[in-house]
């Protein structure tokens, strides 16, 4: 993967972004540190990786529903 994929062409910041924490993700799947990825992608900060394993919560969230707390009395 290259810089130039990780950031895309001619894409708008939101569509950048997703692109940027799929790659990210994708890597961390596939077993990459984040140390690895940072050193693969230097125009990466550490706070990228970050945003990208929050982006995949907030969405795992989204998507899984949460169970209704049953009420003791």
């Amino acid at each position: 993967m290259s810089e130039t994929n990780l950031h895309g062409n001619n894409e708008s910041g939101t569509s950048s972004r997703l692109r940027r924490s799929r790659i990210l993700l994708a890597s961390l799947a596939a077993g990459d540190s984040a140390e690895e990825i940072l050193a693969d992608f230097p125009s990466l900060k550490p706070e990228d990786v970050q945003a990208a394993i929050a982006f995949a919560a907030a969405s795992a969230e989204e998507d899984l529903p949460v169970p209704e707390i049953p009420h003791i009395q």
